[in-house]
């Protein structure tokens, strides 16, 4: 089944940043799958995008030592 663009009755939560979707914004949707919103950037490209290349010593919690 493929994606729709719908417009939101109610408000949500996008499946891809986990961003909220508020009443009357068009998003994708998916039976299964949940929504996104339309243009969304995936949580995994801004984490990838952001340590991509660290000038400083970072310890486990993202915080610069």
């Amino acid at each position: 089944m493929m994606k729709l663009k719908v417009v939101t009755k109610y408000v949500g939560w996008c499946r891809e940043c986990g961003g909220t979707i508020p009443i009357g914004k068009e998003v994708y949707w998916k039976k299964g799958d949940g929504v996104r919103h339309v243009g969304c950037v995936r949580m995994s490209e801004i984490r990838t995008r952001t340590r991509t290349s660290p000038t400083k010593k970072e310890d486990r919690f993202g915080f610069i030592a």
